[in-house]
């Protein structure tokens, strides 16, 4: 039986890293761009902004902004990523969704993930 892990004071859990970065290579771009995990108020403000009236998704802000945001580096911008391909942008905007425990099964399109579930 693997040892059992301490209890942490609430110092010590708020210093805990745990928000993995990962390097994402885009080919279409020649080079590789460093995703982020988001904290839960990055989250909840990335869908607030996506939020419709009616509390649909509006899944065309979501991608742009799954992207704009899920990128630590190099720091894009909306203008920027409206112009890249949308092929591209969705498989990265999948793949910050996978990061961040976002998409409710494997390979789920970006753009047709109304019901984002964590």
């Amino acid at each position: 039986m693997p040892p059992k892990l301490p209890v942490l004071s609430a110092e010590q859990i708020a210093a805990a890293l745990d928000l993995a970065e990962i390097e994402y290579e885009v080919p279409e771009w020649g080079t590789s761009v460093k995703l982020k995990a988001f904290t839960i108020d990055q989250r909840d403000q990335v869908l607030a902004a996506c939020t419709e009236k009616d509390n649909a998704i509006d899944a065309k802000k979501l991608i742009r902004l799954l992207v704009v945001h899920g990128i630590a580096e190099p720091k894009l911008t909306l203008d920027i990523v409206a112009g890249k391909s949308f092929a591209v942008v969705e498989r990265i905007a999948q793949e910050v969704m996978r990061l961040n425990g976002m998409s409710k099964e494997k390979g789920a399109s970006a753009a047709t993930v109304a019901d984002v579930t964590f």
